[in-house]
């Protein structure tokens, strides 16, 4: 066999392959070892028939397509291991020719692209300060607050704020419509997560009050087939319940810690919020900087590893919605979009991420980056104190994706390092 390998343009290499002769029968007899027991001939067991007896009877071209995938299939795995070809599609094969004296074949496959890293040392970037104010700290406390309010059961007419706990029944022209109808469902006046005027017209009910509500979808509603009509829904309200907000002192802040007054936790809080903005400064300043490095590099970045990516993302989409017992298709029906849409929709962000994560192996490759037993062990100590977990139990029980995690985590905060060392902020 032989075989020679020519660059095409984004990334796309064409193998064309020739097999001779002997190459050629070598795979018709691997043919006929696996498809003998397809024929059948008077006289000899099934998988029992000669060779000679099937070409006599159904001629030599009876091996030609199976003889094909063998011979295909064998030397081109021969030349990627050979060649140390990373191939990141599934590749394209041209038969050229074929007949009793060997085969030719063409194949194009996109290969992952080796750059060139450039543009990545004596640059300057603006130093970012963090983010902290007392109007911060006072907004978290608020919200802190909320997140521990309590709802409490009064016999009064609904008011906005109040959560109502009810059941409704949607119709148009007469006929109930599919998702349009829920029992014990928990609705916050107010919070305008339902139709608009929905929740307006649900002001003043009581306790085991009934009442139609009657709404127009807007038209541009996700389900197409809704948009834009009149509905009724027919609502039986079960509870009126009104929020209870605790009040922020010694005693509320008991509860969230080992904490015996409001400054103490103030001031924990406060040391909390300041190290989070610094780490979110960090965080902006490395994002503009890696823009940056990637935007002084420019090469064709191979179209399957973006669809790859891209059915990164649309399975993990895939997998959050049907855990709220939601199929992807109910999700593009709703949505009026197509599968060819959803692709689109991750295309330049598939083909930023790719190109990232291309240039950032390119630079850890260079400057030859490591992870050394140290920095993991380093960071799994780290683990295990946030976890509050022994570490050798931890180390004992790190599955081999946790494993790679680390690794990636520790290797790109020492590339973070590196780059953060050879540029400037200022």
């Amino acid at each position: 066999m032989e075989y020679s390998i020519q660059k095409l343009e984004k990334s796309v290499i064409e193998i064309a392959i020739k097999a001779d002769k002997d190459d050629w029968n070598e795979c018709i007899m691997e043919a006929y070892k696996k498809t003998k027991s397809r024929y059948k001939v008077q006289g000899f067991r099934p998988g029992k028939v000669p060779f000679d007896v099937i070409v006599n009877r159904y001629g030599i071209e009876a091996f030609y397509e199976d003889a094909l995938d063998h011979g295909i299939n064998k030397y081109y795995r021969e030349i990627v291991d050979k060649d140390k070809l990373d191939v990141v599609s599934s590749p394209e094969v041209e038969v050229q020719n074929v007949d009793e004296e060997g085969f030719n074949v063409v194949i194009k496959v996109e290969v992952y692209p080796s750059i060139e890293v450039k543009g990545y040392k004596g640059l300057t970037f603006k130093k970012i300060k963090p983010n902290y104010s007392k109007k911060i700290l006072d907004e978290e406390l608020k919200r802190i607050q909320e997140s521990n309010i309590i709802w409490k059961d009064v016999d009064r007419a609904a008011k906005d704020g109040d959560k109502l706990t009810l059941d409704y029944s949607g119709e148009i022209d007469g006929v109930k419509f599919d998702g349009g109808t829920a029992e014990n469902q928990q609705l916050e006046l107010g919070s305008n997560t339902f139709i608009p005027g929905f929740e307006e017209q649900l002001i003043g009910v009581k306790k085991d009050e009934e009442k139609d509500v009657k709404v127009t979808f807007p038209e541009e509603y996700h389900a197409k087939e809704l948009a834009g009509k009149e509905a009724v829904f027919k609502c039986k309200v079960h509870v009126v319940a009104e929020k209870i907000i605790p009040e922020l002192n010694d005693e509320f802040v008991k509860d969230l810690g080992e904490f015996k007054t409001l400054d103490e936790y103030k001031k924990h809080l406060e040391k909390e919020l300041k190290a989070h903005a610094t780490e979110e400064a960090k965080y902006k300043e490395e994002d503009e900087m890696i823009k940056e490095i990637v935007n002084n590099n420019e090469f064709d970045i191979p179209q399957g590893l973006i669809d790859e990516e891209s059915d990164r993302y649309i399975n993990d989409i895939a997998a959050r919605y049907k855990a709220m017992g939601i199929s992807l298709d109910d999700f593009l029906k709703y949505t009026g979009k197509t599968m060819e849409d959803f692709y689109n929709d991750f295309a330049e962000q598939s083909k930023n991420t790719v190109k990232t994560r291309i240039v950032l192996e390119a630079i850890i490759a260079k400057e030859n980056l490591t992870v050394e037993k140290e920095d993991f062990d380093k960071e799994l100590e780290e683990i295990a104190k946030q976890s509050q977990k022994d570490i050798e139990e931890l180390k004992k029980n790190v599955s081999s994706e946790v494993f790679a995690s680390i690794m990636n985590k520790v290797l790109i905060d020492k590339l973070m390092a590196f780059l953060r060392k050879e540029n400037t902020f200022e």
